[in-house]
């Protein structure tokens, strides 16, 4: 029957509902963020996850270790300690928030919030596109989850979100987006953005990378999806 169902739903709807999924989760944490920020120059001693429940009524009520399971669109989302992943068995988004946490500033709050954000453009992607199951650990693996199609997707999604945060007016630009990347305080994110603009486009480096893939073709396929999810997010 779910087979059934996806067939009458077509890519312009499936955009439409990653759209309102995307959206609702951003505004609910920049919510609770404006709402966590607050309670900290009051001086109270408060969780991310507790201002999370106070905006976002719609979840399980349970808080056992923090984690309640809030509901968005008919998907579940919960707030972990690291994980972030969209378990597709039980349509369920995981948002690690340890950058969120490990701030103490105001401005490492709000950095931490977009980084936070990011997620979230990223894995709604993984409704559509199924991503990688490696955990990178040799440069072999690493060239091989980047150029997986689904990653090559959330990611553009990922950085064209930021792309239009950062340049709501502005079509997309590659020397704008390396730029854009020096502002990223994840540090994964940050290094996948380092490899998919800078260091695939270096003819060193496609040399280097050569026995492992064509790393220019990477370059130029996350360069043209990031324009495209750029587009559909304007719309």
């Amino acid at each position: 029957m779910t087979e059934i169902l996806e067939t009458l739903i077509s890519p312009e709807q499936q955009e439409v509902i990653k759209q309102r999924l995307s959206r609702l989760i951003e505004e609910k944490i920049r919510s609770a963020t404006e709402l966590y920020i607050r309670k900290k120059r009051e001086g109270e001693q408060v969780d991310i996850v507790e201002c999370l429940l106070e905006v976002w009524p719609e979840n399980d009520g349970v808080v056992w270790i923090r984690k309640p399971v809030f509901t968005a669109e008919g998907y579940g989302v919960r707030f972990e300690p690291l994980s972030t992943e969209y378990d597709s068995n039980n349509n369920r988004f995981s948002f690690g928030l340890e950058e969120f946490r490990a701030a103490t500033e105001e401005s490492d709050i709000r950095n931490a919030l977009e980084s936070l954000i990011d997620s979230v453009y990223h894995e709604v992607e993984h409704i559509d596109n199924v991503g990688s199951p490696l955990q990178p650990e040799t440069v072999a693996e690493s060239i091989e989850y980047l150029s997986n199609l689904g990653e090559i997707q959330a990611h553009a999604r990922q950085f064209a979100s930021r792309y239009m945060r950062e340049y709501p007016k502005e079509e997309f630009d590659l020397q704008r987006m390396i730029a854009l990347i020096d502002k990223m305080t994840d540090p994964k994110a940050k290094n996948k953005a380092l490899q998919y603009f800078v260091r695939f486009n270096d003819p060193g480096r496609q040399e280097q990378y050569r026995a492992y893939g064509d790393v220019e073709a990477v370059h130029q396929a996350i360069v043209e999806a990031t324009k495209q999810h750029l587009t559909k997010l304007k719309q």
